[in-house]
């Protein structure tokens, strides 16, 4: 095993360490402090790249883009390319993609609302998979919801913004 001398020299680079520390309030009455720190060790020129703003814009963000990823494997499956051929499981990538397209324009779409952070599964059923009667005459498209619907609010905020005309 390296000596962390001998590892410090090796570096092509002088490095610095941006933490985050905090303390947050516990679950349960025997652990009243929950820990939740991060590390980050980089290159990086501190007058570019301050710490906080390196924090804030590419962890966080890298955390996040991963986030995204994970919706789309899980949430939307696009883990299921078991094809030999490359075109069929291309098609089998491109559907999760475009909903997941769909799915962030949703969530711009109710972004005053409690769903503009919410997951894909969680949009689906709040908003997309609801009971409605639906007429559509010559000029209107009437949309008639039962008022026991609890996210007729998100729907008509969604509807208001994605709705043409």
């Amino acid at each position: 095993m390296s000596s962390p001398t001998r590892m410090l020299n090796s570096w092509s680079a002088q490095r610095r360490l941006v933490a985050k520390a905090e303390a947050l309030p516990g679950q349960t009455k025997q652990d009243p402090c929950k820990e939740n720190s991060r590390f980050i060790v980089t290159s990086l020129d501190p007058s570019t790249h301050p710490g906080h703003a390196l924090y804030d814009d590419f962890y966080c963000a890298r955390g996040d883009a991963e986030n995204r990823v994970k919706e789309v494997k899980c949430d939307l499956f696009a883990e299921r390319c078991s094809s030999n051929l490359f075109d069929a499981n291309a098609v089998r990538l491109y559907l999760p993609t475009f909903a997941h397209v769909l799915y962030n324009r949703l969530r711009q779409a109710l972004e005053s609302t409690r769903l503009a952070r919410a997951k894909p599964t969680t949009l689906a059923l709040a908003v997309i998979r609801i009971g409605a009667r639906v007429r559509i005459s010559a000029r209107r498209i009437h949309v008639a919801m039962s008022s026991a619907c609890p996210d007729t609010g998100a729907f008509a905020a969604a509807w208001k913004v994605l709705a043409p005309g």
